[in-house]
């Protein structure tokens, strides 16, 4: 806003003076557009062409400016569709209230619920259903490949989001005791999996558009 007013009052102000500086020259020197004069060559030139050849460049020129012209409205009438694709993330709320990509929870317990925001922003170009599926899972990790042995899970919700939409919701990651005790131990995986429609019966990782993690411990509460 200061910008705009400040040029708007500079055109305004340059504008008066160059009028005034104008009206004190005399009538034969001031600037003047010679608009009739183009108007008059240019017709003379269409209607009364001094050669074939003259005319044929006439009828090349109004071709091609009617190509431009036409190029130039059909650019911005029917605008190209950029590339398509989805974002994915999953954030955690300060204590002002701010939402940050880092301070996941590092424990989970039966009875005792944590929050975390799921950010899912739509540039397909198109409404899109999606659903997130969240799942605890137990993973073996040899020679640096993760294998899931177990999973629980833990949240699913399904939402639509128009073109060019976020939707950022808060949801409870939360354990029941009998999950709690199956899954007891460290290096316990909170997964994020996200489809476009509807999951597969048993979702994996493997069939998700998109997915993401963070570790956790899990304790069942008894304090061993």
């Amino acid at each position: 806003m200061p910008i705009l007013v400040t040029i708007s009052l500079f055109t305004v102000l340059a504008s008066v003076l160059a009028a005034l500086r104008r009206w004190e020259l005399p009538a034969s020197e001031r600037f003047r557009v010679p608009y009739r004069e183009w108007y008059a060559d240019g017709r003379s030139e269409v209607t009364d062409p001094d050669s074939t050849l003259d005319a044929a460049l006439n009828v090349a020129l109004a071709v091609a400016i009617l190509l431009a012209t036409t190029s130039v409205v059909y650019a911005v009438a029917v605008p190209q569709q950029g590339e398509q694709f989805t974002q994915f993330y999953v954030l955690t709320e300060e204590e002002d209230g701010d939402l940050v990509t880092f301070g996941y929870p590092e424990t989970l317990s039966p009875n005792e619920s944590k929050s975390i925001h799921v950010g899912v922003e739509n540039n397909e170009y198109e409404p899109v259903e999606y659903t997130v599926v969240v799942q605890l899972q137990a993973v073996d990790i040899e020679d640096n490949r993760s294998t899931v042995t177990d999973r629980a899970r833990l949240d699913r919700y399904s939402v639509t989001i128009a073109h060019n939409e976020t939707d950022i919701r808060e949801r409870p990651l939360e354990l029941d005791a009998g999950t709690a005790r199956e899954f007891a131990g460290e290096d316990r995986r909170v997964k994020f999996l996200l489809y476009r429609g509807d999951p597969p019966a048993d979702p994996t990782a493997a069939e998700a558009d998109h997915q993401l993690h963070f570790w956790v411990e899990v304790t069942d509460g008894s304090g061993s």
